[in-house]
C-alpha cells in the first residue's frame, strides 16, 4: 500500500499557511526556476504584486527530535477504514528555506508593502504564526516553523525587462518529516497502543485518531 509521502504534505501545508499569513501568492521553486516562473506568472500581462518565492536550501535530520529514531525503525501506525493497520516509517527533518517576497510598494500598513510585510514577518516569527497541521493517515501532525527575527530593508530594484520591485529575503526552518512511500502491513487490529511518549517538544505533536 502507498500513501502520499509526508514531506509532500509538509510542503503543501507550508504553501497554504504562508499564503494565509502574508496574503500573497507563494511559489515553491528553485533558484534556477525563478526567471522562468516569473515569465509564466506574467504570460504577456502586467505582473501582479505581491508574491513570494520559497526556495528550499537544505534538508537535514532533526537530531533534537527524540522520537525520530524510534519512528524510523518502527514506524507510525496508520489505520484505514476497514481497520487494516500499516506502519509509515518517518525521519524528523529540518527543511531550510529562503523566502523572497516581491512587491512594488514600500510604505503602508498592508502586508502587500515592504513595511507591512516586515512587521507581519516579525509577529509571525515571534508568535509562531507559520506553524500548521497536516493529516497523515488518521494522525494529525503539527509542523513547527522557526523564522529569523531580522528583516533586511531592500532598495528599489533597477527597472529591467521583467519588473521594477522591492525584494525582501528572509530565512526560516520547517521542522517536518520525511517518510518511505511503501507502508508496512500490521494486519487487522482492533486498537493500537500509542504508548510512545511522542510529547510536544519543538512544535511536534501527534494527536491519534482525531
Amino acid at each position: 500500500m502507498q500513501i502520499v509521502p509526508i514531506e509532500t504534505q509538509v510542503l503543501d501545508g507550508l504553501i497554504k499557511r504562508f499564503t494565509q499569513v502574508f496574503q500573497c501568492k507563494a511559489i515553491l521553486t528553485t533558484t534556477q526556476d525563478k526567471t522562468r516562473t516569473l515569465k509564466k506568472l506574467q504570460e504577456g500581462k502586467q505582473l501582479e504584486y505581491p508574491f513570494a518565492f520559497l526556495t528550499m536550501q537544505s534538508m537535514a535530520a532533526n537530531r533534537e527530535q527524540r522520537q525520530s529514531a524510534y519512528l524510523a525503525r518502527r514506524g507510525l501506525p496508520i489505520v484505514n477504514n476497514e481497520g487494516q493497520a500499516f506502519t509509515s516509517r518517518l525521519v524528523a527533518t529540518n527543511f531550510t528555506f529562503e523566502a523572497e517576497f516581491r512587491t512594488n510598494k514600500f510604505s503602508g500598513i498592508e502586508t502587500s508593502t515592504v513595511t507591512g510585510y516586515a512587521k507581519r514577518w516579525l509577529f509571525a516569527a515571534k508568535c509562531g504564526m507559520l506553524k500548521f497541521n497536516i493529516q497523515h493517515g488518521q494522525m494529525t501532525v503539527q509542523i513547527g516553523v522557526t523564522a529569523d527575527d531580522n528583516v533586511p530593508t531592500p532598495p528599489l530594484e533597477n527597472k529591467t525587462e521583467t519588473e521594477t520591485a522591492y525584494k525582501i529575503t528572509t530565512n526560516f526552518v520547517v521542522h517536518g518529516w520525511v517518510s518511505e512511500s511503501n507502508l508496512g502491513s500490521q494486519g487487522v487490529v482492533e486498537e493500537i497502543d500509542l504508548e510512545m511518549a511522542f510529547g510536544t517538544e519543538q512544535g511536534f505533536t501527534f494527536i491519534p485518531f482525531p
